[in-house]
């Protein structure tokens, strides 16, 4: 009782004062200068007590959901975001009536009865967590109330049973720990004795967060224990149970916690703010779920709220904390250097922020915050938004092409490329694979920071023509076939990938093809014709002649009674021999196996003089 009224004291002297943002920001990498460009909109205004951010209405859009107070009232007010960072209130859901002691003090989201919407837990304090169910078309129905001690202060989901469903956990502020109540998937939880565990031992345990500590594939549970001074771990056995608390010594009055990998070894870190000692104390995770001994940073007066998101895309986990100044409102920024943190960088704030969410709200693919103000009889949601270069164009680019790149940025006015052009848009011709730099300085932000886009230069298709005959007479037909593309053009009209054609002199037939990348290859092939003048080309002679000429393939010679040929030979156009045969009394001779084109049949006399007569197969 003694800590307690010692921490309530220390609130009400805290309530005086106007609290700030911290935003804990790792090194950036090669491509980001090493800041958080960060500007800030006009506030929402609405008595706010608590925030969440979530898509409620599934279009792709971060939304938010505030808990508001409103003649001794509480409601959860939620607004569906634009994706420029502009809200609008689209439903109030109310809570029933408890006393005017109570207020919404933490609210998470998720869906818990399988229908793909986003559902809301609403914690009031010194009351209940409250289930409101999300229909899907912008509406809420509250279904349920789940009690923790007589005054909870945070709530959190996860499935600590592996069920596939969401279990409830909250957050004590009075002896217990925390309250644990098992999902059943239908948007309940279960409520009979052996089916809530609680977990004593804690003493205004202020926040909560879950995570794989021990990468058992088990969600592990960690709370800031403010009456132990410690950070409360849980290993999770994977049954909803967890393994005997072990503790983590970070400073005085522990209230918020977040968990991420601050150093990207592998191992979930944790990060609380201090609030009696004015500084955010980081656990470094191991395999095992172990943790070293805290690291301190200090940072404002009374830090609070505490959230992690990369927040400069440098492939960094940082951390977001709301806290206290007596004399200043500001948003300080402190720099991780892989694992470790500089100094403080300050930014002002709108006054008395008590929680704050992350999102991305203006669709730029950068985290930005909004925080909870209550401000005693007024109130107010503030809103920080990104304002980093976006370089806008194809990721891929056909050779030898040329390509516009577009870059953005709120509020800049200058664009410097690595090119060594300038301007918001250019024109590149690469020839191989680069990557373009964009460096701009806002003038919303004073930041300067850079964008990177690779361009992959994508080959253009090799195409190759192929012919039926790679010599014909003139006047004959041939079939020229285009491959390695997916689709072709000839140049003398067809659009297939054959073409028919009868030239009567050598003749380049050019044709375009398309791949799957959209990229046009080029490529001509010059079909040889023969005039086919030194060779006989007569189909009947001196009482010898061809039936049927032109054939299917198969013809008989016909001759006069008093001619006899020792042997009759077929040739192609190239003159290769394709048939050889003897003379017999049936001169029908099937070539149906030849393909179309002119051929010749030569017969040898037996004064050993010889006729040609020419044959058209088609």
């Amino acid at each position: 009782m003694a800590l307690f009224l010692k921490d309530q004291g220390k609130n009400m002297i805290m309530k005086k004062n106007l609290l700030c943002y911290l935003l804990i920001i790792i090194a950036p990498s090669v491509n980001l200068t090493a800041q958080t460009c960060l500007y800030s909109i006009p506030d929402i205004t609405t008595k706010a007590t608590s925030i969440h951010s979530s898509d409620f209405n599934n279009d792709g859009k971060a939304d938010l959901a505030v808990g508001t107070q409103s003649s001794n009232l509480d409601y959860v007010e939620v607004y569906h975001g634009s994706g420029n960072g502009t809200f609008t209130l689209n439903t109030t859901i109310s809570l029933p009536y408890f006393s005017s002691f109570g207020s919404v003090r933490s609210i998470t989201a998720t869906d818990l009865n399988g229908d793909n919407n986003k559902d809301i837990i609403a914690l009031r304090g010194y009351d209940k967590a409250w289930v409101a169910l999300n229909n899907g078309a912008g509406s809420f129905s509250v279904a349920g109330s789940y009690l923790g001690c007589s005054d909870p202060l945070a709530v959190i989901t996860d499935d600590f049973n592996n069920d596939g469903n969401h279990d409830l956990i909250i957050a004590d502020f009075c002896a217990p720990y925390f309250h644990r109540y098992l999902g059943t998937g239908t948007g309940s939880f279960l409520t009979g004795p052996s089916n809530v565990l609680i977990m004593p031992g804690g003493l205004s345990c202020y926040d909560a967060v879950s995570a794989d500590f021990n990468n058992d594939g088990n969600k592990d549970l960690a709370l800031t224990n403010n009456g132990g001074n410690n950070v409360a771990v849980f290993m999770g056995l994977g049954t909803g149970f967890f393994a005997p608390v072990v503790t983590y010594t970070v400073g005085t009055w522990p209230k918020g916690l977040t968990t991420a990998d601050y150093n990207n070894d592998g191992n979930m870190d944790i990060a609380a703010s201090v609030n009696g000692a004015d500084s955010v104390s980081v656990l470094m995770g191991s395999p095992t779920g172990t943790f070293s001994s805290a690291i301190r940073y200090k940072v404002g007066f009374g830090p609070q709220s505490i959230k992690s998101a990369d927040m400069n895309g440098d492939g960094f986990t940082d951390i977001l904390v709301a806290c206290t100044n007596t004399n200043n409102l500001y948003t300080s920024v402190l720099m991780n250097n892989n694992g470790t943190f500089l100094p403080a960088v300050n930014y002002s704030v709108s006054p008395k922020p008590t929680n704050l969410t992350v999102a991305d709200f203006n669709s730029d693919s950068y985290p930005d915050f909004a925080t909870s103000n209550e401000n005693f009889s007024s109130g107010s949601v503030s809103l920080w938004l990104s304002a980093y270069p976006k370089i806008t164009s194809s990721a891929t680019v056909c050779s030898g092409a040329a390509l516009s790149l577009s870059a953005s940025c709120p509020g800049a006015t200058v664009f410097t490329w690595n090119t060594a052009q300038s301007g918001a848009n250019i024109v590149v011709n690469p020839t191989i694979t680069t990557s373009y730099t964009v460096t701009t300085t806002g003038t919303l932000t004073g930041c300067t920071a850079n964008a990177v886009k690779t361009i992959t230069v994508v080959p253009l298709p090799t195409l190759q023509i192929s012919s039926t005959k790679s010599v014909i007479c003139s006047g004959e037909n041939v079939t020229l076939t285009a491959s390695g593309a997916n689709s072709f053009t000839w140049t003398v009209g067809a659009n297939s990938n054959t073409l028919s054609a009868h030239p009567n002199a050598n003749f380049t037939y050019t044709v375009l093809g398309t791949d799957n990348n959209g990229c046009v290859g080029k490529t001509a092939f010059t079909q040889s014709v023969s005039a086919c003048v030194d060779i006989h080309s007569h189909t009947s002679s001196e009482g010898m002649s061809l039936y049927p000429n032109p054939c299917k393939g198969k013809f008989t010679l016909l001759m006069s009674d008093n001619i006899e040929p020792l042997s009759i030979d077929v040739f192609d156009i190239t003159g290769q021999r394709v048939n050889h045969f003897r003379n017999e009394s049936d001169n029908t001779v099937d070539m149906s196996k030849q393909e179309k084109g002119v051929y010749f049949v030569v017969l040898k006399m037996a004064n050993h003089s010889t006729k040609t007569l020419k044959l058209i197969i088609e």
